[in-house]
């Protein structure tokens, strides 16, 4: 997946009759385009959401979503040695898509899997 862009969550307009997953959609520089609810696809009980939110927007074979995020650190760089397995409460989520965590100096990054995390929302849009 490529992170397109990152900036402060725009106003999300809501689309009747579906799950918490697709947050509705926004407008990023002109286009209407679906906005997905992260927390919602990494955990069933998602906790309290973030006062000042960024959006991220991100494209992987021909998809382009917006993504509703609590903190965006940027991008990491990693050795795959530093790698952990995912914890086994974010696999029984039935959504894996988290292939593992490394640790950061802010704390735990998860490398996400773009066709799982992709597959997720495809499935939340239908």
């Amino acid at each position: 997946a490529l992170i397109e862009l990152v900036e402060p969550m725009p106003g999300v307009h809501s689309v009747p009759h579906r799950g918490v997953e697709l947050a509705g959609v926004v407008n990023v520089r002109g286009a209407v385009t679906l906005c997905f609810s992260l927390s919602a696809i990494l955990d069933p009980a998602p906790g309290p959401a973030a006062e000042r939110p960024m959006m991220v927007v991100l494209a992987h074979e021909g998809w382009r979503v917006a993504c509703r995020a609590d903190e965006a650190q940027g991008v990491f760089e990693f050795e795959r040695s530093a790698l952990l397995p995912a914890p086994s409460t974010l696999q029984a989520t039935g959504r894996p898509v988290v292939k593992a965590i490394f640790p950061s100096s802010g704390g735990d990054v998860c490398w996400l899997d773009a066709g799982a995390l992709f597959g997720a929302f495809d499935a939340a849009a239908r």
